[in-house]
């Protein structure tokens, strides 16, 4: 008797002596293809870089960071879809990780899928509310939900011609309620983007953002106060000029509003809405039919689906005859 269990012991020890290094050695090209798989998502390749954490899930496949990591890539590469469904993974396999909610709310985002992002971005924001890309991604959500609203009221008040009185009065109260709800959402975007700038002051997009919304709620000095302060850190930044040329339009100073534009297209030759604008201020403020006609003219080779410009040298044509 005292032999069999001798025997047992023996085989159980060799038995688990066997097991051992099989274990190790797993975990060892695990932690291999984690840290290769986040050495290419850094420097790159990003498809060397998602087989790499496709083979680390493949060891271990209950490994929440894992398919995190392949989220966060798949949502690099805009990949949306893909990133959405590993970090739900991520997420079923340990539902505290932060990291992983951001991913999902990110994915979610960029598919116009903006209340269930805020859903996931805000528990994101409670698990880890140190970080100012968090509720960033939330001012983004808010602002264009805001945006959204303001452009279908927009879009109903240019429907609204040739109506009786009665239903006059009714566009008048949905638009009304269109209008109100923006604001709503773009006040939300504002506080967000507040804490995203008192977590880091140096957020150079969410200062931008900041601009954005103060655009959107017709408050072009403060908009331009935030993309001048974002301007600081990025002076070459096309965009950042062109909003800023978008506050003095909206301010009555269209000389400077030329002069932005115009930096625009020294740092962008080909930005669409740049030249699009420059055409419209030749045509308006300082008539000069050749320039005119040449930043229309660009524009239309750049955006020949678009017809602002075709009916702008239409109508200039006509009042020229």
């Amino acid at each position: 008797m005292s032999q069999k269990i001798t025997l047992n012991i023996l085989l159980f020890f060799f038995g688990l002596a066997g097991f051992l290094p099989a274990a190790d050695e797993t975990e060892e090209q695990f932690q291999k293809a984690m840290l290769e798989g986040a050495q290419c998502a850094r420097t790159g390749p990003l498809p060397r870089a998602l087989a790499r954490f496709k083979t680390a899930i493949d060891l271990k496949p209950r490994s929440a960071e894992a398919h995190y990591r392949l989220a966060l890539t798949y949502n690099d590469r805009m990949m949306y879809d893909s990133a959405e469904k590993e970090a739900q993974k991520a997420i079923t396999l340990d539902e505290d990780h932060a990291g992983a909610w951001l991913v999902l709310g990110s994915a979610l985002f960029y598919q116009d899928m903006e209340e269930a992002a805020i859903e996931a971005l805000n528990k994101a924001f409670r698990l880890e509310p140190e970080n100012a890309h968090i509720p960033y991604m939330l001012a983004r959500c808010y602002y264009f939900l805001g945006a959204r609203e303001k452009l279908k009221a927009a879009e109903l008040n240019q429907n609204a011609s040739n109506l009786s009185a009665d239903e006059s009065r009714q566009v008048a109260i949905r638009t009304r309620n269109l209008e109100e709800k923006a604001q709503t959402f773009l006040r939300k975007s504002r506080t967000f983007i507040v804490q995203a700038l008192k977590l880091d002051r140096n957020y150079v997009e969410a200062r931008f953002m900041e601009g954005c919304i103060f655009l959107e709620l017709d408050l072009p000095d403060a908009a331009r106060y935030s993309f001048m302060l974002a301007l600081l850190a990025d002076p070459n930044n096309p965009e950042i000029h062109f909003r800023i040329g978008i506050c003095y339009q909206l301010s009555s100073k269209p000389i400077e509003a030329e002069r932005s534009f115009q930096e625009v297209l020294r740092l962008d030759h080909d930005h669409v809405e740049a030249h699009l604008r420059l055409g419209d201020y030749f045509t308006k403020y300082v008539p000069n039919e050749k320039m005119a006609a040449y930043h229309y003219g660009r524009f239309l080779q750049l955006a020949p689906e678009d017809h602002s410009a075709r009916k702008r040298l239409a109508r200039e044509e006509q009042d020229d005859s």
